[in-house]
């Protein structure tokens, strides 16, 4: 064949010469049954570079249905080489070389005018070498000196010398098949017009002999002149096969080239024999050689045996010592008129060595820093920080989490400040210089002939050389360490008693690796680093200052190139988020929103993972011992066109990984575990499937990492997350299958008992480790043998390693169903970046039981905590009311004393009774070390409780000290106290002594400014920044879901939410089972009692009992905490539920406060009053004001009836309850409430009224007389009075009342010396002492009145009360009030329970039906008794070993029993405590039947049971109406 033919046959007639690109060659593209039809033509090409991609060293063996139809195996691999480009060829001779197999050095064809030599594609070769003296050398072949071994032949010989040159390369008589040989399988009798005259390399590095390069001319020697001449000249040995026809022109070749006699000749003569003639004709042959000077060595292959010929071969080349180079190569075939392939990129090797140089020179100074400034210090330190902004592992419980944030921010913003500095000041010049080199390259300037590059290709091949360069410059110094790492770490299996000193040692080696190493990633990393920074610190319009679109395209070119993208940086473990989706952009620019395939690699450190991938998809991961690969990388691969339908993607992204269980560097020793499960979870998140890569049968590592991931997964809430893994054990007999199966099947069990622990951890409906990560424990199993064949030399890939990559390979691109369009995938590595680096709980755990452990430790603690808070307030409380007795600043001292005695009394019993059982709770399982961290950690965690409550009480009974101090002060009439009063007031009230000064404003000015200049501690809550400190103590009592608060906040922030909005109907999102509705009242319950615990501590700051303090929000989240329900598992939902009702929680209480802070509700402090009085009556004195009758009643009329609104709005409740009773009659006994309710059921529909009725009385009860009360509030309604006219009368009933009360008062009054104001003041105040708090007159005590009696004073007032102006200005007030939201929901929440209060009596339940007893007296003797039973399916009561529905009543259930006979305790017991009536006739308990047969669908569903289908026919005649009347006639 010739060229045409080939081109013709494989379909590449576009491709020759040098089109084939390397995305190409590695693309994916299997060969299968479905297509063998449509690919018959050219299966032979497709057979080659599919297996050749693998290391396959069987690709050589073609088979076909015609033999003589195919082209020759050596056809196939030279077409395909010459069609491959300049980056693509060197990658294909790469895998000739770890093939073992000899690839083309020199070929001629009949389209090219000259020979060429292929230098550029053996740069990429490194060899392996031990020198004499032992130690090893590993470097380019390029730099090795080496000698030459060619073999030629003459005419069709019946031996074949490529056969003969791998018996000597082997040593052995069993040959490798270096050389492609005539006895292979697939060979054909004639080779093609390419593959004569090639010249094949093979270069071998043995320990017994020096670096050799072995090179064979196919074909007839005597027909390539030029390739002869080239070899006789190149060569140090000159292996030779002829037979005795063709000794003459033997002599001929020796006697023309004068540089034989430097060689050495080994002759093989295929057909002399052991006659005299062949004989002498051997003799003769030597003594030519004698003669001539040359070293000979002539072989009879006839008559000699392989043994005796194979021996003496070898003694002459092993003795043979010459040293040639590649570059000596080069010269001689320019002196023979070649071409040069390495002649048309001598512009690309010139521009590299220039960019090289100044690197490598500040690289052997170790100034790594000055190449790349920017990826060092400063980035690792914000990306520290920004991650602790949302783990907060060093946050300090109590510390203000907005400050500790604040704090970070600042250090980021200083961190990227110091970036754009460098990157301004020129710091960053290489990398910008990097991206002028990359696409400078001119097509213009004059090329050597046949240069056929385009500007891509120039800057692809510009990039290889720069990987060439730098990999050649570090090679040296990684290799050493490298070496010294691995024999430390097989020295740290084996001798643990010196562990510490070889970790250290460790430890220096992968500083010195991070130091040593420089790369293409090096580059790229720098320019993410510039990107994130530009980006975040400039406008978009500097984005073409600073280049960075240029680093984009940059970045996507390399990629495209094959080169991989660190995706998280593995020094910082961080992902610069707006990098990687700025690449992903950017690739979509360029090849448009493409379907990817998104495959990783997951494993222990040095267990093949980056070979493994390097193999399957050609990618050029970094290999080697040690840590080769930090963080995470992503590599691009094209899928095959005819492919693409079949596997839903036009590209696949490989993501290798930095191992797993690594050994820490010192400064990582702490976070090293929770770094590797970050890594699982992120790299699991992102993929469609996983490789989890395992050396050997060791599962173990598995049991820890898989389940955090899985928890991390149920943790995330992402809809869509269903990644899947296949398991691999590499380096594996077949034969240990079974046994490798029985692991995989435990560890699946453990795997579904992990993630049965974590689901119920998150309240969340079970599941099994495949649901979440698809598993199958038959399919997802695969066994490969070791990589290579250690039998061959030069580390031989083994041929089955390579198929069984193939298959996995193939599996996975079917298996993944899933795929990601580019913006998907940008988007989707957002959100599982975002979800890993937010959550940091679940990371710092080694396992599931760890996790769980740590779960209940802090519900423990948390119960602690309410307990230790709930025992504090209550010290506090006592002491408090000690204080007011304290006459004396000793007494005060003394009580001080007592109260530190007490408390550090109660704290040491509470941690003797506590603390130590909780350390006592963790699980036998823990073992190791982690149980002395468990220890730790919980004596930690009740240590720092313990301080801050004492601190916080301590603090607050100080407070109250100081305040009762001050107080003394003034009551004792302490000197120095009034003297600095005095001396304020002379000072700011000088030329003010006239009457016509506003004694109240001047007070409020005054009073104020002194008050905030001596700083009493009066409390308030000016400038109280409540949110922050509310979430502080949401981090604080909820350390383990710090994510799912911030996810929360987010959403919207606490002082924009109250607990109205989870008060009528729990979420579905917060429920982890679906049947939730018979559990949705017990959620409402909850947030009924936090409105309630609310409200109680709202009531208390009003009445002055207690203080704002940041611990109260502590108090309410500890509350909800410890919360009967929560506590003991009788609510299914999601921890969100949790987090939300404790955020509605403090937003409630923040509006609330806020509201009453306003309002003036907050009372004044005694030490606060009595300086008031003080200061009114000293200015007054100063001022010499009088006031008038008119003001002093006005001033009277708005005091008296401001308190009286304070009183109606506290017992108008009261009021409201009576009317209600009065109009109803069904809320005068227990018996008529329910049959109130039944009523209301008949007309309700809803499902949430009907569940009350059905289990909660108290609860459908308040929701009956809330509806009443609602009535009220409709003025439609046509009963007489509504809510608004109940006020009125009420308003109007009391201030006749007060009118009076003051009449009678007048005409009571004695007379006194006293004066006229002190006297109005004593009168009012006695006589409204009854039902009005008159201590705000007081104030007005030391006024001046002018000329009027007392009396008539009192008359002027009642007067101005009974203005009709003045009713309807606080009647206003009063009705505003009462409708404002909050105050008519608190108005009606009271007025319920004073009804219902009376009415609750007996709360026993009817052990089978569940209907509550119907009398009226908590204790009452006798038995109990029901208004109607009701049907016992109705409360979830099945039938005997069924899931439907009981239709029975109690009687009929009752009786049951009675017949079987048998004596059941529980049924003998319901006889004697409770009286069940006959139920024989439909109409005994019908309304319960009614409602039954109704709404038997909706009961079914809410019970979670089958609807019965045996209830009598007769209950389904029963109406609406017709019950309704039996409840009113009853």
């Amino acid at each position: 064949m010739d060229i045409d033919d080939l081109m013709q046959f494989c379909r590449y007639s576009g491709l020759f010469p040098g089109r084939l690109e390397r995305q190409d060659v590695f693309s994916v593209r299997f060969e299968s049954n479905e297509h063998n039809n449509a690919i018959a033509t050219y299966e032979h090409d497709l057979s080659f570079l599919q297996k050749i991609v693998f290391y396959n060293g069987n690709c050589r063996k073609v088979k076909s249905r015609k033999r003589s139809m195919h082209p020759h195996p050596l056809d196939i691999s030279t077409f395909v080489f010459l069609c491959c480009n300049f980056i693509s060829r060197q990658d294909l001779v790469l895998h000739f070389w770890g093939c073992n197999h000899a690839f083309p050095l020199v070929v001629k064809s009949g389209q090219l005018e000259r020979a060429t030599i292929y230098i550029w594609p053996l740069k990429s070769l490194i060899a392996k070498y031990k020198d004499p003296d032992g130690s090893d050398i590993q470097r380019p072949v390029l730099d090795f000196k080496m000698k030459v071994i060619s073999a030629i032949g003459f005419g069709q010989q019946t031996v074949s010398k490529s056969n003969i040159l791998n018996m000597i390369i082997t040593e052995s008589g069993k040959e490798h098949s270096f050389f492609f040989h005539r006895d292979l399988e697939g060979s054909t009798k004639n080779v093609s017009e390419i593959c004569n005259g090639i010249i094949e390399a093979f270069p071998v590095f043995n320990a017994s002999d020096q670096p050799s390069l072995y090179l064979n001319l196919r074909g007839n020697c005597k027909k390539h002149a030029d390739q002869l001449g080239f070899l006789l000249t190149a060569s140090d040995i000159v292996v030779l096969l002829c037979d005795k026809q063709e000794i003459g022109e033997v002599k001929s070749l020796m006697q023309k080239d004068m540089s034989t006699h430097k060689k050495q000749f080994i002759i093989f003569c295929t057909d002399l024999s052991d006659n005299e003639e062949d004989i002498n004709l051997a003799e003769e042959l030597e003594e030519f050689c004698t003669h001539k000077l040359i070293d000979n060595l002539i072989v009879a292959l006839k008559c000699a045996m392989r043994f005796d010929w194979m021996k003496e071969v070898l003694c002459a080349v092993s003795k043979a010592r010459f040293e040639n180079s590649i570059d000596d190569l080069m010269k001689i075939a320019e002196e023979n008129n070649f071409d040069i392939d390495l002649d048309r990129i001598k512009k690309q090797i010139t521009k590299a060595e220039e960019f090289t140089n100044p690197i490598f020179k500040l690289y052997e100074e170790n100034k790594m820093q000055s190449i790349f400034p920017i990826q060092w210090s400063e980035s690792l330190a914000f990306s520290k920080a920004d991650k602790e902004i949302y783990k907060l592992q060093h946050w300090k419980s109590g510390e203000n989490v907005r400050l500790y944030r604040d704090k970070l921010e600042q250090q980021k913003n200083a961190s990227r400040l110091k970036q754009i500095n460098l990157i301004r000041n020129g710091e960053s010049s290489l990398i910008y210089r990097f991206l002028e080199t990359f696409d400078t390259i001119s097509e213009t300037e004059d090329s050597p002939p046949f240069s056929y590059l385009t500007l891509e290709e120039q800057n692809e091949i510009y990039i290889r050389l720069l990987k060439i360069n730098f990999d050649k410059a570090t090679r040296s110094n990684l290799n050493r360490v490298y070496s010294v790492y691995s024999d430390l770490l097989c020295q740290l299996r084996l001798d643990r008693l010196h562990s510490v000193e070889i970790q250290e040692r460790l430890d220096n080696l992968d500083v010195k690796i991070c130091n040593n190493s420089l790369s293409i990633s090096h580059f790229v990393r720098e320019m993410g680093q510039i990107y994130e920074t530009v980006s975040s610190q400039c406008q978009k319009e500097d984005r073409n200052i600073f280049g960075l679109d240029r680093m984009l395209s940059a970045a996507v070119k390399l990629l495209l190139y094959g080169y991989n993208i660190e995706l998280m940086d593995g020094i910082s473990n961080y992902v610069s988020l707006n990098w990687v989706k700025g690449i992903i952009s950017e690739l979509r620019r360029n090849l448009e929103n493409i379907r990817i395939k998104v495959v990783s690699v997951l494993g222990i450190q040095s267990t093949g993972k980056s070979t493994l991938l390097n193999v399957m998809f050609g990618s050029q991961f970094a290999e080697g011992s040690g840590r080769c690969t930090r963080g995470l990388h992503l590599h691009l691969v094209k899928v095959s066109p005819d492919f693409i339908r079949n596997y839903n993607a036009e590209y696949v992204f490989v993501v290798d990984t930095e191992g797993l269980f690594t050994l820490p560097l010192e400064s990582e020793a702490l976070d090293i575990d929770r770094k590797d499960r970050e890594l699982a979870t992120f790299v699991i998140g992102i993929s469609n499937i996983t490789i989890v890569n395992i050396m050997g049968e060791n599962l173990s590592y598995l049991k820890d990492i898989l389940p955090i991931s899985v928890h991390a997964f149920l943790r995330m809430d992402l809809v869509g997350l269903n990644p899947c893994c296949v398991l691999l054990h590499q380096n594996v007999a077949k034969g240990n299958k079974y046994h490798l199966l029985q692991q995989t099947h435990h560890l699946e069990r453990l795997l579904d008992d992990y993630t049965y622990a974590a689901c119920k951890l998150e309240n969340i409906r079970p599941k099994r480790f495949k649901d979440i990560i698809k598993f199958d424990i038959v399919k997802d199993v695969y066994h490969f043998p070791p990589l290579y064949q250690s039998s061959q030399p030069q580390g031989l890939i083994n041929p089955q390693y390579s198929e069984d990559v193939e298959s996995l390979k193939k599996d996975i691109m079917i298996k993944t169903d899933g795929t990601f369009l580019l913006v998907e995938f940008a988007e989707h590595i957002e959100n599982i970046w975002e979800a890993v680096k937010r959550d940091n709980f679940v990371y710092e755990f080694k396992n599931i039981i760890e996790i769980k452990a740590r779960t209940v430790i802090d519900r423990e603690i948390c119960n602690l905590q309410w307990k230790l808070r709930s025992t504090l307030q209550e010290n506090l409380k006592e002491f408090n009311q000690n204080i007011n007795d304290c006459t004396n600043k000793n007494a005060l001292l003394e009580l001080q004393n007592k109260y530190d005695d007490r408390t550090n009394e109660l704290l040491a019993c509470l941690y003797t009774v506590n603390g130590d059982n909780i350390v006592r709770r963790i699980p036998n399982t823990i073992l190791g070390k982690s149980i002395l961290k468990f220890q730790s950690l919980v004596r930690q965690s009740i240590k720092v409780s313990f301080e801050e409550s004492r601190r916080e009480f301590t603090n607050l009974f100080k407070v109250q000290v100081k305040r009762r101090q001050k107080e003394l002060e003034i009551v004792e009439l302490d000197k120095h106290m009034l003297l600095e009063i005095d001396h304020f007031l002379e000072k700011n009230l000088k030329n003010r002594t006239h009457a016509s000064i506003n004694v109240n404003d001047l007070f409020d000015n005054l009073f104020h400014r002194w008050i905030k200049s001596k700083q009493f501690g009066v409390a308030s809550s000016n400038g109280m920044v409540f949110e922050e400190e509310a979430v502080s103590c949401m981090y604080s009592s909820f350390p383990i879901r710090h994510a799912k608060i911030d996810e929360q906040l987010e959403v919207m922030c606490i002082s924009d939410r109250n607990l109205a909005d989870l008060s009528c109907e729990v979420p579905p999102t917060y429920w982890s089972v679906h049947e939730h509705y018979s559990e949705n009242q017990i959620a409402s319950e909850i947030v009924e009692d936090m409105r309630i615990f609310l409200q109680h501590k709202l009531a208390q700051i009003a009445d002055g009992s207690l203080d704002y303090r940041v611990g109260i929000f502590k108090d309410i989240i500890l509350h909800l905490r410890n919360h009967r329900n929560l506590t003991e598992g009788l609510i299914h939902t999601k921890p969100v539920f949790e987090i939300d009702v404790a955020l509605a929680s403090c937003g409630e209480f923040i509006q609330r406060f806020k509201k009453l802070e306003r309002k003036n509700k907050i009372i004044y402090t005694p030490l606060k009053i009595h300086l008031e009085n003080y200061f009114r009556s000293k200015i007054s004195e100063i001022v010499l004001y009088k006031t008038s009758s008119a003001e002093a009643v006005e001033n009277f009329s708005e005091l008296i009836l401001t308190e009286l609104v304070h009183y109606l709005m506290s017992s108008i409740p009261n009021e409201i309850a009576i009317y209600l009773k009065d109009q109803h009659n069904c809320l005068s006994s227990k018996q008529g409430l329910i049959k109130h309710i039944y009523y209301t059921l008949i007309g309700n529909l809803e499902s949430h009224f009907l569940d009350s009725c059905l289990h909660s009385f108290e609860h459908s009860a308040r929701s009956c007389i809330s509806k009443l009360f609602d009535s009220l509030s409709n003025e439609t309604e046509s009963f007489n009075g509504s809510l608004k006219q109940i006020v009125e009368d009420y308003f109007d009933k009391n201030i006749t009342s007060v009118c009076n009360s003051l009449e009678e008062g007048k005409v009571n009054q004695k007379v006194t010396t006293l004066p006229a104001m002190k006297q109005c003041i004593n009168l009012i105040s006695s006589a409204l002492a009854k039902f009005l708090p008159m201590n705000s007159f007081k104030e007005f005590e030391n006024d001046l009145l002018g000329e009027i009696e007392p009396t008539t004073l009192i008359t002027i007032l009642v007067d101005n009360l009974k203005k009709d102006s003045v009713r309807k200005k606080y009647l206003k007030i009063i009705l505003r009030r009462v409708i404002d939201t909050e105050e008519y929901y608190n108005i009606k929440c009271e007025t319920v329970s004073i009804i219902i209060s009376p009415l609750i009596g007996c709360t026993k339940q009817c052990p089978l039906c569940d209907e509550v007893c119907c009398i009226g007296q908590m204790n009452h003797s006798g038995k109990h008794s029901a208004f109607m039973h009701k049907p016992t399916g109705m409360n979830g009561r099945c039938e005997t070993s069924s899931r439907k529905l009981s239709s029975l009543t109690c009687w009929e259930e009752l009786k049951s029993h009675e017949h079987d006979g048998k004596h059941d305790p529980t049924i003998e017991n319901i006889r004697e405590s409770w009286v069940v009536p006959s139920d024989m006739c439909v109409d005994d308990n019908s309304f319960w039947k009614y409602i039954y047969v109704s709404r038997i669908k909706e009961i079914a569903h809410r019970t979670g049971k089958d609807e019965p289908d045996d209830i009598p026919k007769s209950w389904y005649n029963l109406n609406r109406n017709a019950e309704a009347d039996k409840l009113t006639k009853t």
